[in-house]
């Protein structure tokens, strides 16, 4: 098992799997071109990892990036201190992206496919051996073609780069490599308010020409030789703010692809922005070769020393990076993709509110079948976030926003299930009463102030009533209907012979398969029904 079974129909021979392999890996000296041509992250010389050049205080940058309490408490501490993802029940009550009144960061517009079977197509935990994040990054030559420059790449086992190791590659001395960084801010003016005085910042033209110009610097990179570049958003202060990353990263991926040059150059992402799991995967997804969250370890020491935890910042460090890790390998499985390369630029999602024009430029081909935000509402949020951190007052800073997404809070995102509506539902329930009940469902059904769903938008049209003589009985009606696939095991005896019970009286369909049937229940009970 697991061997080449090779028949030579020229020669009339069987060829057995140890020789047709020394032939092929004997072909040319590859393991001195790797040796002479490959360089290792590890290896190369230590370098000054770059500080933030601005000197705002840590919740000033948080809230320049859209951080959160929760970000800090529910979803970093406990990767800080355990090394894994926080576990969160399933249940989503608060807006889409698109219909949310806060600014959202362009990730959460993005929601991630997976092969819907009963079992992961792998396990990331019991079949780890299996998967990699091991990356060779760099230039890529001719797939047809064996040379030694084919094997010049720098090997990076970890995805996620720390401060220090992205000054290795951003200072690489090697022959054969070099390294751009292009910044992804833009600027702001001030415009003055009717009475002379300061008015509001605003960026709106210099965005989108910061997103050309980044996709013509990453050109311009190619024809100068460069073989990494860098997409860096330090430098955000009062009258600078920056691209989101993921934004960012999908243009210049999809424009060098346009432009059949995205094989000669590796994409890092140097970013503010990204924090967990689902933020790597994206950037991951759609072209980023690296990343380094370098204000998510600054946040780490701001934790540690806030909250007094006995924990080094080094091992804090280790121990974030290792779940951001873990949670990228649980994203890969999920569509039974094995290796973080054959991943890279897959773009295995699904744009939930994004507008065509911003797919096209930087998600080309990704589906998104409602349309919704476009490149303004994307800057309007951009500049929101920007505005909150570097507020007129200082009377503003100092503090960050609730959150409220995991958990509601006053301040913080709305929820379909908020103190109201769950007041209402147990009054309705104590106390039997039909009235608050009613109450409960207007608040549910009612999202015309507060719209969270996709159905809170939509609107029947009035049309004449049918004569009922015309409609069916209820007695045919109910033969169209039918349960779901529920196996046996996941609901049990009971549940399982009572649904089929019910759709054998109404003569409906059971859908209840999976995992076979006791022959007892081919036999109709005393009463006659059949399980």
């Amino acid at each position: 098992p697991g061997k080449i079974f090779f028949i030579d129909t020229q020669k009339g021979r069987i060829v057995n799997d140890t020789e047709i392999k020394n032939e092929i890996s004997g072909a040319n000296p590859y393991g001195r071109w790797i040796k002479d041509n490959m360089a290792e992250l590890e290896k190369l010389h230590r370098a000054k990892a770059i500080g933030h050049r601005v000197k705002d205080d840590i919740l000033t940058k948080l809230k320049a990036f859209g951080y959160t309490r929760e970000d800090l408490k529910i979803i970093i501490q406990p990767m800080l201190e355990t090394g894994k993802e926080p576990i969160g029940s399933m249940g989503n009550d608060t807006p889409h992206a698109v219909l949310s009144k806060r600014p959202q960061l362009l990730y959460a517009y993005f929601k991630q496919l997976f092969a819907q079977v009963t079992n992961p197509a792998i396990d990331p935990i019991r079949e780890k051996i299996v998967m990699s994040l091991e990356s060779f990054i760099g230039p890529e030559k001719n797939l047809l073609d064996e040379t030694p420059g084919h094997c010049r790449k720098l090997r990076i086992k970890h995805p996620i780069l720390t401060n220090e190791e992205l000054g290795k590659v951003r200072s690489i001395k090697i022959k054969g490599f070099k390294t751009k960084t292009i910044s992804m801010l833009f600027p702001l003016t001030l415009t003055l308010s009717p009475n002379g005085g300061e008015g509001r910042v605003r960026g709106r033209g210099e965005f989108m020409k910061a997103l050309d110009r980044i996709c013509k610097e990453a050109h311009l990179a190619i024809k100068e030789g460069y073989t990494f570049i860098i997409l860096s958003d330090r430098g955000v202060d009062e009258k600078h703010s920056s691209l989101p990353a993921l934004l960012a990263a999908g243009a210049v991926h999809h424009y060098l692809v346009k432009k059949s040059l995205r094989t000669q150059i590796g994409i890092i992402i140097e970013s503010g922005e990204p924090r967990e799991a689902h933020h790597f995967g994206l950037l991951f997804g759609y072209g980023a070769d690296c990343v380094n969250p370098y204000l998510a370890y600054e946040a780490l020491g701001y934790i540690v020393k806030e909250n007094k935890l006995n924990i080094p910042l080094k091992r804090a460090m280790y121990n974030y990076i290792h779940a951001a890790e873990e949670g990228i390998l649980k994203i890969l499985s999920k569509m039974g993709i094995s290796t973080l390369q054959s991943y890279r630029g897959a773009q295995i999602f699904e744009a939930l509110g994004l507008h065509s024009e911003v797919i096209e430029k930087c998600f080309t081909g990704t589906v998104s079948r409602i349309s919704g935000a476009d490149f303004s509402v994307i800057r309007e949020e951009t500049l929101k976030r920007h505005r909150d951190a570097y507020p007129k007052t200082n009377i503003e800073r100092g503090y960050l926003n609730s959150g409220g997404l995991y958990q509601w809070r006053k301040d913080g995102e709305f929820h379909l299930w908020n103190p109201d509506s769950i007041a209402s539902l147990q009054d309705s329930v104590r106390k039997n009463d039909y009235k608050k009940f009613k109450e409960f469902s207007q608040l549910i059904n009612d999202q015309s102030m507060n719209p969270a769903t996709l159905r809170s938008l939509f609107k029947f049209r009035a049309s004449d009533a049918v004569p009922i003589n015309e409609v069916e009985p209820v007695e045919t009606i109910v033969k169209r209907f039918a349960t779901g696939a529920m196996s046996f095991g996941a609901i049990g005896r009971g549940p399982h012979e009572t649904l089929a019970i019910a759709m054998n009286q109404l003569g409906g369909k059971s859908n209840t398969g999976e995992g076979g049937e006791d022959p007892a229940r081919f036999m109709p009970l005393q009463n006659g029904t059949s399980t």
